[in-house]
């Protein structure tokens, strides 16, 4: 009876696990698709401000219109990148501190069929090597979240300013919109200090011994 339960509870853990790692899955594609969709947006946005005919008239088929959109756009999408990536490490961290452990102790009872035996379920999970592959992994993905995310933002303000005339400073007084510009430049601040943060957790962990990361 005793074997009955713990199988059936190890098996209930193992169910949870398996649907757990799936949802982490379906997420991780769905963030992915962000960072796609945040590139063919903003691809598309300058491909339209610097094919648009200046000439025609209406302020929504400027360049300059074109260009203001892309900040606030690539810092939303952004934005819900990181509400996903907080979502997998949240579901990562159950899976190793509560359910890894109660798995560890199931599979170690003894049973009237065998001795205890000490078993390790998820070493992955805390073993050096993959900290550091994790490390390797966010340095590369932070290079793509900055080119999709806050690079992009900067480059449409860049333009806007080069669009002006006379000099940097004079550029910048010369902007339509100044009050939009100023948000827009807040937003990429923004956007690039989080994924910073993001880059900074990721080091953090990996320079502290016995820190594990999801």
């Amino acid at each position: 009876m005793v074997d009955g339960s713990i199988a059936i509870a190890v098996q209930v853990h193992l169910s949870e696990y398996s649907a757990l790692r799936q949802e982490i899955l379906e997420m991780i594609k769905w963030r992915e698709r962000l960072v796609f969709l945040s590139l063919g947006i903003s691809g598309a946005l300058f491909s339209f401000a610097f094919s648009a005919d200046r000439a025609v008239p209406g302020p929504l088929m400027s360049r300059r219109m074109a260009l203001y959109v892309v900040p606030p756009l690539a810092g939303a999408i952004g934005g819900l990148w990181m509400v996903n990536a907080r979502r997998i490490y949240r579901i990562s961290v159950y899976i190793r501190d509560v359910l890894a452990p109660k798995l560890n102790d199931l599979l170690s009872q003894p049973t009237a069929t065998r001795r205890a035996t000490t078993f390790e379920f998820l070493t992955w999970e805390s073993s050096r090597e993959r900290v550091m592959h994790k490390w390797s992994r966010r340095l590369l993905e932070w290079v793509v979240l900055l080119a999709a995310f806050v690079l992009t933002g900067a480059v449409a303000q860049y333009l806007l300013i080069m669009d002006q005339t006379g000099r940097f400073i004079d550029r910048v007084r010369k902007i339509e919109g100044p009050l939009w510009f100023s948000v827009n430049c807040a937003v990429v601040l923004v956007s690039f200090l989080l994924f910073v943060g993001h880059l900074w957790v990721g080091k953090r962990n990996v320079g502290a011994p016995g820190i594990r990361q999801p």
